[in-house]
């Protein structure tokens, strides 16, 4: 026998609208992480782990 498939909830009204507002916040605020590591950064990481 199958299994039936289920609704999804969905967001309607003031709290789809805040849910939207807030997603848009927080792309705004979405920053990016560099990594700059050398060679001997990484050795010495993998020297610790094995440890």
């Amino acid at each position: 026998m199958a299994t039936p498939i289920r609704d999804c909830p969905t967001l309607t009204g003031k709290v789809a609208e805040d849910f939207i507002k807030k997603a848009k916040e927080a792309e705004k605020r979405r920053g990016t992480i560099e990594l700059k590591m050398t060679y001997k950064d990484y050795k010495a990481i993998l020297k610790t782990k094995r440890n």
